[in-house]
This record gives C-alpha cells, structure tokens and sequence, in this order.
C-alpha cells in the first residue's frame, strides 16, 4: 500500500513539474523582443518500426514592429533503421480538412541511446493555418518516415494550449 501511495505522489509531482503544455515566454532587452515558446507531444498510432513520440515545438516571436511570427518544430523519435528522414511534407487534419505542409529544415539526429534517432523539420503557422486551428474542435498529425505513415493525434486540451498561444501577445 506504502509503495503505492508513493508512486501515486511521484507521478502526480512529475506531471505538474512538466515542461509540456505549458507555455514560457522569454523576453530579450537586447534586441527589444520576445518569445513565446510550447512544446506538446503525442504518442503516434501505427508505431511500426519503432516511432514512439511525436513532439510539437511553437515558438511565436515578436519584435516592436511585428504582430508575431509562429513557426513550429516536429520531431519525432524513431528506431535507427537506415537515413530516413521525414518525407518533404506533413499533413495536418484540422476536423475534417487535411492540410498539406512543406517542412523546412528536415534532418536527423543522433540521441545518446545508439538505436534511436530523431527526425525533426520545421514549418511556419500562416494565418490561414492559425484561424483553421483557433476555429478547430480537433487536431492530428500524419507524418512520414520513409513510405510509413504514422498518425498523432493531439487531446482537447493540447488543442486549447495551441489556441492560447496563438491569441497571446507578449509583453514587449
């Protein structure tokens, strides 16, 4: 019973000291800007050949004569299996409307454990894509690893978080 209690106590301080879902501003005196920054990740269905998480990273930066630019980072963690890069497009599923989308930046990396790499690309939230997401009810990601398909689907609440994000102004 005593190690139960304590498992229960360690998954619930873990889950609210996560960096996930939560989103950070960074502000720079320097240059006169700021950023907000969100990570979310998703498990992926279809998990053959080993892709296990698929990770979201926003980042919304503003400067004093911008209105705030969002790209967003992708990466997902894979098993090594040979140079394969995410394919030159995702597609997001926005309710019913699927969306094509050119990654930029597309590569691989090597993680500390030999049979893992990561596959990562970046795209940029046009406002379109923004009012599509705001107006969403759900969201999901088809990526592709060579001719694998994998699907991520992202809860109410990482919908909600992304919302927020696109809404917030900082504090310049």
């Amino acid at each position: 019973m005593k190690k139960i209690i304590l498992i229960s106590i360690f998954l619930l301080i873990s889950k609210c000291s996560s960096q996930y879902g939560v989103i950070k501003e960074v502000k720079d005196d320097f240059k006169n800007s700021s950023a907000l920054t969100l990570e979310i990740y998703t498990n992926t269905e279809n998990t053959a050949k080993g892709a296990k998480t698929l990770f979201l990273n926003f980042t919304k930066s503003f400067d004093s004569n911008s209105a705030g630019v969002i790209k967003c980072s992708i990466s997902a963690k894979t098993l090594v299996g040979g140079p394969q890069r995410f394919s030159s497009s995702i597609f997001l599923k926005i309710d019913n409307k699927k969306i094509n989308i050119k990654l930029t930046a597309n590569k691989i990396a090597a993680t500390e454990l030999l049979e893992l790499s990561i596959r990562s690309g970046e795209f940029i939230l046009t406002n379109e894509l923004q009012n599509d997401i705001l107006n969403a009810s759900s969201m999901s990601v088809r990526f592709y690893s060579n001719e694998i398909a994998y699907d991520a689907y992202y809860s109410d609440s990482d919908l909600n978080i992304i919302k927020e994000l696109i809404k917030r102004k900082p504090i310049i």
